[in-house]
């Protein structure tokens, strides 16, 4: 079943269309939308804005998945996103199962601003891996110790937080932890402004900037923006050190920003590593805190067993000194009789 959709979303001026999948077991079971069969995938134009919605026939962004209970637990609670109340809501036990909301395989999921998320779980299963052997605390406390926290701003801040940003510099860690880095190919804001003049002719786009753009004669891939925000990034040919032209369809008169160039060593760090390298270097911390702790109860041991010391000494000394007084007095009292 497809089902269509006029001025029936919740903003106004909205139009989508619903598919739908027979569910029942046989095929005159399924004689309208929402009987016997199970809504499977909506597209909507919500004023303007196109959305997609994959079980759920009110999708309130570009993408919508809701879950399904095809996934076993994996802790005794779980949080979830309740649309209604927007607020987070702890639910579950140790027999609540998991909606399953999306499973990628194959490859790698890239985001470009930040995941928001009740929990993040990695794999870690023993039996995926070979284990080598323990890392040498000592070592990671020196490399932890290599680093250094910088603070920033994003020169993107559309895509990015436009707050200082207290972190670390990838190529940094690279320097002191390799595998801790790895490297992709992203576009880099580094002409990031309006461009001076876009020209159109014969279906090739010509942009002119203020900065230059960076690349080879050979040329190469930039990303553009359009007034709307929408995201180009096509192959392009140089002309000078601040033009370049590429092919299009659209003319792109209302202008274009100019983001800046692809890159094929955009460095991304993989902070897990610097956890795991951080709960090395504090069970080093740990270890020579207990030596240092043993080593001061020893010190305390000794100094007491010194003051006992000392004072059994400054009372064999007072003694003594009692003796000595009494002798001398015993001394000069026979000494004045003989005289006599």
């Amino acid at each position: 079943w497809v089902r269509s959709r006029h001025n029936d979303i919740t903003s106004a001026g909205g139009n989508g269309l619903d598919f739908f999948v027979n569910n029942a077991t046989t095929a005159a079971g399924s004689s309208a939308p929402g009987t016997g069969n199970v809504q499977v995938l909506t597209l909507e134009n919500n004023a303007g804005q196109p959305r997609v919605g994959i079980g759920t026939t009110d999708p309130i962004a570009r993408l919508h998945v809701n879950g399904g209970p095809l996934a076993a637990p994996v802790g005794t609670t779980y949080t979830f996103f309740n649309q209604t109340t927007p607020a987070l809501v702890q639910a579950g036990g140790a027999a609540a199962g998991r909606p399953l909301a999306a499973y990628f395989t194959g490859g790698q999921v890239w985001v470009n601003d930040a995941i928001v998320a009740g929990a993040m779980q990695t794999t870690s299963d023993a039996r995926i891996k070979r284990v080598v052997g323990l890392s040498d605390r000592t070592a990671d406390l020196a490399l932890l110790n290599r680093l250094r926290i910088t603070d920033y701003r994003y020169i993107d801040q559309i895509s990015n937080s436009n707050q200082v940003v207290k972190k670390i510099i990838a190529q940094e860690v690279e320097e002191v932890l390799p595998a801790a880095v790895s490297r992709s190919t992203q576009a880099l804001p580094d002409v990031y402004e309006r461009a001076t003049a876009v020209r159109y002719a014969d279906g090739q786009v010509t942009v002119t900037m203020a900065k230059a753009h960076g690349l080879p004669a050979a040329g190469g891939r930039m990303r553009f923006y359009t007034p709307t925000n929408v995201a180009l990034d096509p192959a392009v040919t140089v002309v000078d050190a601040h033009t370049v032209r590429f092919a299009s369809a659209e003319s792109h008169a209302a202008g274009l920003f100019v983001y800046g160039k692809y890159v094929d060593d955009f460095r991304s760090v993989d902070y897990d590593a610097l956890t795991t390298l951080n709960v090395s270097a504090t069970q080093e911390l740990a270890r020579r805190v207990a030596a240092l702790e043993t080593h001061n109860a020893t010190l305390q041991t000794h100094n007491t067993a010194l003051q006992t010391q000392l004072r059994q000494q400054a009372d064999r000394t007072e003694a003594t000194t009692r003796s000595f007084e009494q002798r001398l007095r015993a001394l000069e009292a026979s000494g004045g009789q003989a005289r006599r």
